[in-house]
């Protein structure tokens, strides 16, 4: 479960191949999703843990409702978090957007393979993973931080109406961070091998294309 997304994040999920199984709105414009990556089998508590934070991460949800066993809310009850509270003094109720009991998410199994990957890696160096021996720590941490700076002024765009919501998604933010990235000097392989291990649920030629795209704007 994802907790505390938008409508527009919502959307980005179904065109990420991320379709969820059940939304619920929580109070005006504001949702939990429920995805089912897997039809079979099982999946290790870490890795679901890994979905759940990496999920909430690029979808801007609620960072801190992450756990695998993170409860929902049941439709038909009041959201009674005093910041939903009405004009009439009463609470908005809780109710059920989308219900596809069954439904997979069509990459939800490509995303839990790479994040197994990455578990197995990192337990058998005996550490949270890495993603390749490519990029180190603190580059990790000057794209990391570059991804944040670009998602804010792309929030920001979108909400002062210089952007349509369209083009505010995470693949958008992914290009941004890009095209700064190669501003600063960062190589492609770098850059390819951060885009592999922040995007897992994307397809493997993704960082490469990304970046083609971002050289070509340059150039242009």
């Amino acid at each position: 479960m994802i907790d505390d997304l938008t409508d527009e994040a919502v959307h980005h999920l179904e065109e990420d191949g991320l379709e969820p199984c059940l939304i619920i709105e929580t109070s005006r414009r504001n949702f939990q999703a429920w995805i089912q990556l897997a039809d079979v089998g099982s999946v290790p508590y870490s890795v679901m843990g890994m979905a759940a934070r990496h999920l909430s991460q690029v979808y801007y949800a609620d960072q801190r409702a992450v756990s695998p066993r993170q409860p929902g809310r049941v439709p038909g009850f009041t959201n009674r978090k005093p910041k939903h509270q009405l004009e009439s003094g009463q609470f908005p109720f809780v109710s059920i957007r989308l219900s596809a009991p069954g439904r997979t998410a069509s990459s939800g199994l490509a995303l839990l393979n790479r994040l197994s990957a990455m578990d197995t890696a990192g337990a058998a160096a005996g550490a949270a993973a890495v993603p390749s021996t490519n990029v180190n720590r603190a580059i990790l941490a000057r794209l990391d931080e570059i991804q944040a700076m670009q998602r804010e002024r792309i929030k920001r765009e979108l909400t002062e109406g210089r952007r349509p919501v369209h083009a505010a998604s995470q693949s958008e933010v992914d290009f941004a961070v890009v095209a700064k990235a190669l501003e600063e000097g960062f190589s492609a392989d770098k850059i390819s091998a951060w885009l592999a291990f922040r995007r897992p649920e994307k397809s493997a030629t993704y960082p490469e294309l990304t970046i083609m795209a971002a050289c070509e704007l340059g150039r242009g």
